[in-house]
């Protein structure tokens, strides 16, 4: 696996924490955001923030292994998403669309069964998100819908993403095979002229 890609998603999760971290700590939170309960909105964002600088260490370090850091931080990352979406009033505030992108990402970068695991955590983690507000009676019935349609969508940008990713791996493999057997030709062609030239 290439480290260059999680280092690229790296950076975008220390983009997405910073933003979440500058509108918690500014006291102008733009709605819906932290709307049901600014206090997780802050803490949650504060320590993705941490958890970004911290990504950034281990990847220089590149310590532990890669796919250990990125199962380990695509988890962080739908926790954190969800409780954030949670402070801000659940499926409704948009907040969820980021898991679209975590997801696509893990599809990116993790194996399928990888993939699979980090993309029903973060649907279930959708639906223990519904069934909190159900239980605290602040839920209304599109609520399940769109729980449901963006769980659908994250399981087909799972399924695209990993899907997208085998192929350029497998055009990758071919172009440098094909390299491989083009600098052979190459030698081989020298090999030939200098034994026509030696006689």
């Amino acid at each position: 696996m290439s480290w260059q890609p999680l280092g690229y998603y790296n950076f975008f999760r220390l983009v997405v924490s910073a933003v979440f971290c500058a509108l918690a700590n500014s006291g102008v939170l733009l709605k819906p955001l932290g709307a049901q309960n600014p206090q997780l909105f802050t803490i949650t964002s504060n320590l993705y923030l941490v958890v970004g600088v911290f990504a950034f260490l281990l990847l220089w370090l590149r310590r532990p292994t890669f796919l250990t850091q990125a199962v380990t931080l695509l988890f962080i990352d739908v926790i954190a998403i969800i409780m954030i979406m949670h402070s801000s009033g659940g499926t409704g505030s948009g907040v969820g669309i980021l898991l679209v992108i975590i997801i696509a990402a893990s599809g990116l970068l993790l194996p399928r069964q990888l993939t699979l695991l980090v993309t029903a955590f973060a649907t279930l983690g959708l639906l223990a998100e519904q069934v909190r507000w159900w239980f605290l009676g602040d839920i209304q019935p599109e609520d399940f819908t769109r729980a449901g349609v963006l769980g659908f969508a994250l399981f087909a940008t799972a399924t695209i993403s990993f899907e997208f990713a085998r192929r350029a791996r497998a055009s990758a493999n071919l172009a440098a095979t094909r390299g491989t057997e083009l600098r052979n030709l190459a030698r081989l062609n020298e090999e030939i002229i200098q034994r026509m030239q030696t006689g």
